[in-house]
């Protein structure tokens, strides 16, 4: 009879040149902890896509546990349990729509781009990492399509640090890969290199230590085991068919070296190499390497890899941009519905992942909270914000509803001056920032313009 062994919930699987691979949670790591399910680690995710929806395409018409998906939202009918629809949530310090995606996470009254007096501040995602910093190998995971920051007022990036200023994003899939996988502390590029052939794998780098902890391990383990080694196989795969699209120069790109012309289902197009951006999320946050990432598909206005994605794949003869400004009678305006519904099909992918990733007695999902969502509605509204909150039933959230806050919305675009008073009913976006750091055990009281939690999240 096999003698039941005991884990750390940090424990590493070792290999030649610096490997370090983590492990999902298992039940040998359950009984040393002797844990509870609310004492798993809690998580974070955001993503965000630019230039505002379709809105006649995007809200849903009812509120409540009854409402029915919109048609963009139609993707998420798979996991309706595991989400809610946000509606009239904003940043009252908002300038303009197109610059949302530099304070989507942090509320900040920063002004216009162009002024020399534009001051961002920390975003939400920081605070955690900052809160939980000393428990995983990294703070946070930043992320976006386009890597690096951008420029002021136009972020290639969702993450700011404490003294507002961007944190750069990574956007490559290999040094992902690399960071979650590769060297121990000290370890170098070249001194892999010579010791680890680049394009051989992970796991043969550590196939004997699978093998001994695999036969310690009792039957659930062992499936479990097998399950996340096999994955990390298949993004590994993914990680290395995706580099060709998107190591192609920035900015100015021969369009047809990013292969932007393939259907959904090409491992060459956008959907492949953004379904890698998110798998290599799910294996950071299952292996607890961090417990806080962001990811941006694509920056705003006519900036980004995915600007011309709709003429790329039939959708539309325009750029996303433009066809964001078409008017609501054109019949342009249901093509962006169309780029919408990629979006929202893509965070599905990401629900469903973490969903199919066990944890303990539930699911990785359970303690992970997902905020989904972009900075405008229409292209320059930046008011009634499209957002979708999922995951974190484990952590008190609680979905499968509309929840509409607010007086009923509008679509008024243009310009402030930052200077947006709340009105009778007015509920910042801040108060979801609130309501999540409050969840993943962060002490805060306040966070930007926030007026308390929206207790209507976490309540049945």
């Amino acid at each position: 009879m096999r003698k039941p062994i005991q884990l750390s919930r940090r424990t590493f699987l070792r290999g030649a040149g610096g490997v370090a691979m983590g492990l999902p949670f298992l039940d040998a790591m359950a009984a040393r902890a002797a844990a509870p399910a609310a004492k798993r680690p809690a998580r974070m995710a955001c993503l965000f896509f630019p230039n505002g929806v379709n809105v006649k395409q995007w809200f849903p018409a009812d509120v409540g546990r009854d409402y029915q998906l919109s048609p963009t939202l139609k993707p998420l009918d798979a996991c309706r349990d595991e989400v809610t629809v946000l509606t009239n949530l904003w940043h009252r310090g908002a300038w303009h729509g197109h610059e949302a995606p530099d304070i989507w996470l942090t509320g900040a009254k920063a002004g216009s781009g162009a002024s020399p007096g534009y001051r961002n501040s920390i975003s939400v995602d920081q605070v955690a990492a900052r809160h939980f910093q000393a428990e995983t190998r990294l703070p946070s995971l930043v992320l976006s399509s386009e890597g690096g920051v951008g420029h002021q007022g136009y972020a290639s990036t969702l993450s700011f640090n404490s003294q507002g200023q961007p944190i750069p994003a990574e956007s490559k899939p290999r040094l992902i890969f690399e960071r979650l996988f590769g060297d121990e502390p000290g370890g170098t590029r070249d001194g892999r290199r010579a010791r680890f052939a680049e394009d051989a794998s992970i796991l043969d780098a550590v196939r004997d230590e699978a093998s001994s902890l695999h036969r310690r391990l009792g039957a659930d383990d062992r499936r479990k085991l097998d399950e996340y080694l096999t994955n990390v196989r298949e993004v590994e795969r993914r990680v290395h068919a995706s580099e060709a699209w998107v190591d192609v120069p920035k900015p100015k790109v021969d369009p047809a070296g990013l292969h932007l012309d393939a259907a959904h289902d090409d491992p060459a197009g956008p959907q492949a190499y953004i379904r890698t951006m998110l798998d290599l999320i799910v294996l950071a946050l299952r292996t607890d390497s961090t417990r806080v990432a962001t990811y941006m598909f694509s920056r705003e206005a006519d900036w980004g890899v995915l600007q011309n994605f709709p003429a790329r794949v039939g959708i539309s003869k325009l750029t996303h941009h433009t066809l964001s400004h078409v008017k609501h009678d054109d019949p342009e305006y249901e093509n962006l519905a169309k780029v919408d519904r990629f979006f929202v099909e893509q965070f599905a992918y990401l629900v469903g992942r973490l969903k199919a990733s066990p944890e303990g007695d539930g699911t990785v999902l359970d303690h992970t909270m997902l905020l989904f969502g972009s900075g405008s509605s229409t292209t320059h509204n930046y008011k009634n914000l499209p957002l979708v909150v999922a995951g974190g039933r484990g952590l008190g959230l609680r979905h499968g509803r509309h929840l509409r806050f607010g007086p009923p919305p509008t679509f008024e675009g243009g310009k402030s001056d930052g200077n947006n008073p709340l009105k009778p009913g007015d509920v910042p976006f801040a108060n979801l920032f609130v309501t999540m750091l409050d969840r993943m055990g962060v002490p805060v009281k306040a966070f930007a313009d926030s007026t308390g939690e929206l207790s209507d999240l976490t309540r049945q």
